[in-house]
């Protein structure tokens, strides 16, 4: 059975005792919203603080200020720039690195204004079960608009993901968010270890259930 990722994609737990979550909007997403300013610093409510936008480019330099002018060069350090959340803008163009927002609130990634970004994970080698955009026991967060792809494997076993939802999470939004062109591309046919999945959340832990999911 060759397992690629079509419009739809099963899912499959892969130790007992895993709930999983259907892959539909299970209700309306509270996120935290802001004026979009284009790369400056915007108006991000979640409480009453105000938070940050920091930038991201394909040429962007580590350490850099990150603004549209001097921008950061992974998303990774703009993230970790901003513990009490904010948004994360990416200018246009391939990316080759994963998102990790792992208990993390507050945190928005967009592209930068009407910009066309793909994260490629076409040069990463996936192991396990992994993702290009993995979301983890993190709350208001909105990952949207990105194009994942490349992101593939022929090993038995290993999951590849685009956008992985699991842990204690709340108030997370997936939205207008395009993945294709990845997947499991092992050749035996009738083997269950080939899976692989476009938008997956696993509800893997069982005393905190994920709520306020929205994937549209």
């Amino acid at each position: 059975m060759r397992k690629r990722l079509g419009s739809r994609s099963a899912l499959k737990p892969w130790a007992a005792g895993v709930a999983v979550s259907l892959l539909l909007p299970l209700g309306p997403a509270l996120v935290a919203s802001g004026a979009h300013s284009g790369g400056t610093e915007v108006s991000y409510a979640v409480g009453s603080a105000h938070r940050r936008t920091l930038v991201v480019a394909p040429d962007g330099r580590r350490g850099a200020a990150g603004t549209p002018r001097h921008p950061l060069a992974t998303v990774r350090e703009a993230v970790r720039r901003l513990p009490g959340g904010g948004v994360v803008e990416m200018r246009g163009g391939r990316y080759s690195q994963r998102i990790r927002l792992h208990r993390v609130r507050g945190i928005t990634i967009r592209p930068y204004r009407h910009e066309h970004v793909v994260l490629d994970g076409s040069a990463l080698t996936p192991r396990g079960t992994s993702a290009m955009v993995d979301v983890a026991s993190s709350t208001h967060v909105v990952v949207e608009r990105l194009g994942i792809t490349g992101y593939a494997t022929k090993r038995l076993g290993v999951v590849p993901i685009g956008i992985y939802v699991h842990g204690a999470s709340s108030h997370i939004t997936v939205r207008g968010n395009h993945v294709h062109a990845m997947g499991n591309y092992n050749p035996t046919l009738g083997s269950f270890d080939i899976n692989a999945h476009g938008i997956a959340v696993y509800g893997d832990r069982p005393h905190h259930a994920i709520t306020d999911l929205t994937i549209t």
